[in-house]
């Protein structure tokens, strides 16, 4: 049902998105665990200038003629648009610093596992909407669709306590738990957010002014947090591997979220009834593999508990499976998840 002909013929298009996928968590984990470049406000500043440097142009001088098309529909930054993408972009903020965070003190599969709290809530939320409001003539979903909800939330759910556990044992002062619900409440925000102010502005304007603001609060707030002076005591900051990082880290993460743009657009022009399961699907594979990578290329730093194991893997299989059995009501969710990849 879901690879036909056509789809078969384009998995070099989701082969790419895997790839950039793993590549932009692995960058991201050498910077901030194995350099310990731990400056979140100086990291994702770097990340979203880069972002701007590139959109930018891509906008001014391609717009609808550039691969993927991009096209920004406000004529300028006026009070309404202002307002309406206002509580966005501070979601946004929270969310790549809180991410960056996370990913500095544990695994990726520990990680990836976390993240999949937010689709669990999306796809709540989605369902209670359309149930209550009534707004698809669609069935809103049988009980057969909260098996893999549950399968994917509750181990993450689960395996966020037990993280919470293992370091008021050890003493460690982390603030996972903290981070994770930070993180979650941006995700998930975003995503209700996004769909309540599409009338002033679309998916690439969200992703531009998404990149402008971030620099803008995080600049200064590196001064406000003296992390723009505590860089000058970075140990590595002469070393080749740590530019060659930032440097990729900013380049790849905006491939990323053009390759993702790309894909939803390539869904648009099929006009598919199964419009965004197929990226889903392909997003929930890309954690799996990016997952297993991982745990042969970092193999120094956290080590995993057998319970640990146990709730990563149920957690990122219930994710295949909740791509597997996606209801009708969420198809557009891919297209807000381009705007919180890692």
């Amino acid at each position: 049902m879901l690879l036909k002909v056509d789809h078969i013929k384009n998995l070099r298009y989701y082969f790419v998105y895997i790839v950039l996928f793993s590549l932009v968590l692995f960058v991201n984990k050498f910077v901030l665990t194995v350099l310990k470049f731990t400056y979140p406000t100086i990291f994702q500043s770097w990340q979203m200038l880069v972002g701007v440097l590139i959109l930018r142009p891509l906008i001014e001088y391609f717009g609808e003629q550039s691969w993927p098309p991009l096209k920004i529909t406000f004529r300028s930054l006026n009070r309404d648009v202002l307002l309406s993408v206002l509580p966005f972009v501070v979601a946004y903020v929270f969310l790549i610093v809180s991410g960056s965070k996370l990913l500095a003190v544990i695994p990726i599969p520990m990680y990836l596992a976390l993240t999949n709290i937010i689709p669990c809530l999306q796809w709540i939320y989605e369902h209670v909407y359309n149930q209550y409001f009534n707004l698809s003539s669609e069935s809103p979903g049988s009980e057969h669709d909260y098996f893999p909800l549950l399968t994917t939330l509750l181990p993450a759910l689960l395996l966020a306590i037990l993280i919470e556990i293992y370091d008021l044992h050890e003493q460690n002062i982390t603030c996972i738990s903290f981070w994770t619900v930070i993180h979650v409440i941006s995700g998930v925000f975003i995503h209700f957010y996004a769909n309540l102010c599409d009338k002033f502005v679309n998916t690439t304007d969200l992703l531009y002014l998404g990149y402008v603001f971030s620099v803008i609060i995080l600049a200064p707030a590196s001064l406000f947090l003296n992390e723009a002076f505590l860089i000058l005591d970075f140990k590595h900051k002469r070393k080749f591997s740590f530019y060659i990082g930032c440097f990729l880290s900013g380049i790849l993460g905006v491939c990323l979220n053009l390759w993702s743009l790309k894909l939803w657009n390539r869904n648009l022009k099929r006009d598919d009834s199964q419009i965004g399961t197929h990226e889903a699907l392909v997003r929930s594979v890309a954690k799996i593999i990016a997952s297993l990578i991982s745990v042969l290329v970092f193999t120094n730093g956290r080590k995993y508990g057998y319970l640990e194991m146990i709730l990563i893997s149920l957690s990122l299989s219930g994710n295949v499976l909740m791509a597997l059995c996606r209801p009708p009501f969420m198809e557009n969710v891919f297209e807000k998840r381009l705007l919180i990849e890692v």
